[in-house]
């Protein structure tokens, strides 16, 4: 990946700066040997959310690295058209997940690359895995009600085979072949028809240029006279890759696809192979398939990956990109929390000073009737009346202006680092020594005691990173022995006090980091 980075530089600097690109949002799409990625397929009946925590577990078993600990995403891409909305029913159909995950080193590579170009990252994705996206859009896409499209998309080093019945996709793989065997292959000893010159070997540029050119030829057919090249002389060199992608799709089709599915099933190549001549026919002769019509193979020209509606969405980032957009996210909504607490706070203080005032007014005209009445002994008692009133609402404001607790703000940074894994049982709000704490008692469930701990001091990290507070601590975590990947745990938040004779605090004030006490 290094050296792919090393050749790309000096050509995308030049772009940037040509057009004026620093600072531009971007998708990458990259070569990679070491990203895992497919498509899963899960009953409907599963639901939604099924479907995709089974096409998790199939990515965790595909791929050599844990995916916990990297990049990965899952987006459910298809339902079977025929069967009813999934999660509903009781009919036989299927969902497709498309899953990928990559090392995080190698995410962080390229995102630092990306910046030393003055660009933003936004996501990223392996050209293998968006040529697989762009032959199932291909696939669904083409394909009439009642009939099956078969798509061949070959890029650089491998290649994509995709089909669909109408608009219900029936499987996608990759095959082993890919255009650089055959420009590979041309580079071997060629035998020419020149008595000075009788064998030749073409660089890599040249095989290209000449396959592109003539494509697969017919025996007996003189490719290039200037040179002395002949089809008899490239066949066989051509033959061994030709036969093994062949016999892929020929297999491909037969056991993915029923018989009558197969009846009518067109043939549809796309990326580089497209640009290859007599390629196509080729295929479409040896498999038994019908080929579309050129026109729709001509439509590609070269193997940058098609970009796909949402293909997007499906790329990743580094683990600290993510981490650091969740931080943004959830300083956000601590900030719109507290903002809403503020304003209750201030409103419910304007309604206290009304009622002090209605109270004040109340008090004159006591004292206006008292010293009418020359009663010294009611004067006296209404009097006291009016002032312990008084002191009342001043003790009401003192209280709400000072020293009130930021329970909402609590619930909000909560709701934002709670995830489908943990379980919160009990929220004991209170105060202890004068500052304000939240006794939490909850659970952790994941697929193992490993994977829960990771979770679990996830959990901790976001916590104690939270500007509103000042300590985190661990009271009790106790492993449910019944049940595999349960954790239960008591934590106690300890925030920030506000000081008594403090102003009123503003949306910033919280978003100070202060002194982070967390302890993991």
């Amino acid at each position: 990946m290094s050296e792919v980075l090393r050749w790309a530089a000096d050509p995308v600097d030049e772009f940037v700066a040509l057009h004026n690109l620093t600072g531009t949002q971007v998708v990458v799409y990259y070569p990679s040997t070491s990203a895992s990625y497919g498509v899963f397929s899960c009953p409907v009946r599963a639901g939604r959310q099924g479907a995709i925590e089974a096409a998790k577990l199939a990515l965790e078993e595909a791929a050599d690295f844990p995916i916990g600990l990297n990049p990965h995403r899952t987006g459910l891409i298809s339902i079977d058209q025929a069967h009813e909305p999934i999660g509903k029913g009781h009919r036989i159909g299927n969902a497709h997940v498309f899953g990928i995950a990559e090392r995080d080193s190698v995410a962080r590579e390229i995102n630092d690359w990306v910046r030393a170009r003055g660009l933003r990252l936004d996501s990223m994705l392996p050209i293998g895995a968006a040529s697989m996206l762009a032959a199932i859009s291909e696939a669904t896409a083409g394909g009439r009600s009642g009939s099956t499209r078969v798509v061949l998309r070959l890029f650089d080093k491998e290649g994509v085979l995709a089909a669909a019945h109408g608009t219900t996709l029936k499987f996608v793989r990759t095959i082993s072949t890919g255009v650089r065997s055959l420009f590979e292959a041309l580079g071997n000893e060629i035998r020419t028809t020149d008595r000075d010159r009788p064998t030749i070997r073409l660089t890599l540029s040249e095989a290209e240029a000449l396959l592109f050119e003539v494509g697969i030829p017919q025996s007996g057919e003189m490719v290039d006279e200037q040179r002395g090249i002949t089809a008899d002389a490239l066949l066989p060199l051509l033959q061994p890759i030709l036969q093994r992608c062949i016999v892929e799709t020929k297999q491909s089709i037969r056991f993915g696809l029923s018989a009558s599915e197969r009846e009518g099933a067109r043939l549809h190549v796309s990326g580089m192979a497209s640009r290859i001549p007599g390629f196509a026919a080729l295929m479409a002769r040896q498999t038994g398939l019908s080929l579309e019509d050129s026109g729709e193979n001509a439509n590609q020209h070269d193997s940058r990956p098609k970009v796909v509606q949402g293909q997007a969405k499906l790329g990743f980032v580094p683990i600290e990109v993510q981490q650091a957009r969740l931080t943004r996210r959830l300083r956000t909504a601590l900030a719109g929390g507290v903002a809403a607490a503020f304003l209750f706070l201030t409103l419910d203080a304007v309604n206290t000073h009304i009622e002090m005032e209605r109270v004040r007014e109340s008090a004159e005209s006591l004292r206006g009737r008292l010293r009418d009445a020359r009663v010294a002994v009611q004067a006296s008692e209404l009097l006291s009346h009016a002032e312990g009133s008084l002191a009342g609402a001043h003790s009401q404001i003192a209280s709400l202006v000072a020293g009130h607790a930021r329970w909402d703000a609590v619930m909000t940074l909560l709701s934002q680092s709670v995830s489908d894994s943990v379980w919160f049982t009990r929220l004991h709000m209170t105060r202890d020594r004068g500052f304000p704490v939240c006794r939490i008692n909850g659970e952790v469930r994941a697929e193992s005691h490993q994977a829960a701990s990771m979770i679990f001091m996830s959990l901790i990290n976001t916590l104690g990173a939270a500007p509103i507070v000042s300590r985190c601590s661990i009271e009790t975590v106790v492993r449910d022995r019944a049940e595999a990947g349960t954790q239960r745990f008591e934590l106690l938040l300890q925030l920030h006090p506000v000081a008594p004779n403090a102003r009123a605090l503003a949306s910033d004030d919280v978003v100070q980091p202060g002194n982070n006490g967390s302890q993991p």
